[in-house]
Parts: C-alpha cells; sequence; structure tokens
C-alpha cells in the first residue's frame, strides 16, 4: 500500500514539475513575443512620438575626442 502512495506521489509530482515547466516556457515566449521593438515613424525602436533627434548620438567630435583621450596604459593599469 506504501509503495502505491509513494509510486503516485512521485507521478504526481514529476506531473507538476512538467506542468510548470511549461508554464514557464510560454510566459518565456509571451515575454520575448511582446518585449520587441517595434520601429515607429520616426525610424527610431523608441515610438512613432519620439522625434530622431532626441535618442540620435550626439555631436560626432565629441565622441571622437572622448576616444581619443583615453590612454589604454591607464586601462591596463587599473584592471590591476
Amino acid at each position: 500500500m506504501m509503495d502505491r502512495r509513494k509510486a503516485k506521489s512521485k507521478k504526481i509530482f514529476i506531473l507538476c514539475l512538467v506542468g510548470v515547466g511549461v508554464v514557464c516556457f510560454v510566459v518565456g515566449i509571451l515575454i520575448g513575443y511582446f518585449s520587441r521593438a517595434r520601429r515607429g515613424a520616426s525610424g527610431t525602436s523608441f515610438g512613432p512620438d519620439v522625434p530622431s533627434k532626441i535618442v540620435s548620438d550626439g555631436e560626432e567630435h565629441i565622441s571622437q575626442t572622448i576616444i581619443d583621450l583615453v590612454n589604454a596604459e591607464n586601462i591596463r593599469e587599473n584592471l590591476q
């Protein structure tokens, strides 16, 4: 009698585990589907009401100046 109970409870446990796994899988698929970026009318992934100028990279010469000022030796020294 006790062996049947153990076998039955083990089957129920495995069924619950499979059920939870399927639910988690479906939730993951739904999150992935609805989290995709959709391109708005302005061509950005932020939506049609966000102007492209707000999300652009800005002044190119400022970015280049910052990149030029980065010293590889300082990075190595700070990583040690």
